[in-house]
């Protein structure tokens, strides 16, 4: 019988994982792993009280390396993986007891990856409002609440098969929230693997009111992560010219739709141009941290790197 496991990367929200890792230990099928990498700040980690209690299922808690960066961290969990598939959820969710044991079957009828179906407050999270801009239907394809092909996954609530996840290279570390879950959906899709959203895998996101790190990108700051992942997504999968074509098409927008609120205008365009200007150095933080760990001497050449990148004309 196939095996599966799960992964959450953890902020600062103890009472909130207690409760999701006691659904996950009443599953109909247990998961063979519980795997949870502690992103929070470093003096206040604490392994889960519920990892003391269980002899059925492997329990490892990490501690991250990087503090931070999500993407990071749940690539550490899924390198501990030794199940065949590979959840991945967030610290504040509430499950059936049937998740997990819906997740094979559903992998059984040959899905490489499926992305689950999440609610919130009991209702499903309906499709997001599409722009009337060819691309962004496209990579929004089916992201509502029936079955379906979909390109975007929620990275909340997605089992992958592993032998995949290490072809296509685990997760993309660069992105510190938004279009990550883009990003991994089209690689899955262009690697030649099968992606399908289905509503028999379905949980509750509570999102807890405390804690989780997208409480560190905050007003400005988080539009302005937003619109730098973006750019960084489109010249990733398509080339300079694209993400010129993307920034214009966001200060055209801005005019469009602003032309009574002048303030707003002249906000969105420091933000367009600070993000344009960023966008190709935006995965450095993250792949610095990773240099520390194999030598100063690499650490010092990815910089360069990162600088030269950096300083290039877009």
């Amino acid at each position: 019988m196939a095996t599966i496991s799960v992964v959450i990367a953890t902020f600062h929200r103890p009472e909130a994982l207690e409760k999701t890792i006691r659904d996950l230990l009443l599953q109909t099928v247990l998961p063979k792993q519980i795997i949870v990498v502690d992103n929070s700040t470093t003096d206040e980690r604490r392994k889960p009280k519920s990892f003391s209690v269980t002899g059925l299922v492997e329990c490892i808690y990490l501690e991250a390396t990087k503090e931070g960066f999500v993407n990071a961290a749940r690539n550490e969990g899924l390198r501990r993986v030794t199940a065949d598939y590979a959840v991945l959820m967030d610290d504040d969710m509430s499950l059936p007891r049937d998740l997990l044991e819906n997740f094979l079957a559903i992998h059984e009828e040959g899905w490489d990856a499926v992305a689950g179906m999440v609610s919130e407050r009991g209702v499903p999270v309906p499709s997001r409002p599409t722009t009337g801009l060819p691309f962004w239907n496209l990579v929004r394809h089916r992201h509502g609440t029936s079955r379906g092909h979909t390109i975007a996954v929620p990275s909340c609530l997605v089992s992958l098969r592993q032998k995949m996840l290490e072809e296509i290279g685990f997760l993309d570390e660069a992105f510190v929230y938004n279009y990550d879950d883009y990003d991994l959906g089209l690689r899955i899709w262009l690697g030649g693997f099968t992606l399908i959203q289905d509503p028999r895998a379905n949980a509750s996101h509570l999102k807890a009111p405390l804690g989780g790190s997208r409480k560190n990108l905050l007003g400005d700051e988080r539009i302005l992560n937003k619109y730098t992942a973006k750019y960084y997504f489109v010249h990733k999968h398509f080339g300079r010219r694209a993400t010129r074509m993307e920034f214009a098409a966001d200060l055209i927008s801005s005019f469009a739709n602003c032309r009574q609120k002048h303030f707003r205008v002249v906000r969105d365009l420091v933000i367009y141009f600070k993000a344009f200007r960023k966008y190709r150095a935006y995965g450095c933080l993250a792949r610095h941290a990773e240099t520390k760990r194999e030598g100063a001497g690499l650490h010092a050449q990815a910089g360069g790197r990162c600088q030269r990148q950096e300083g290039q004309p877009v």
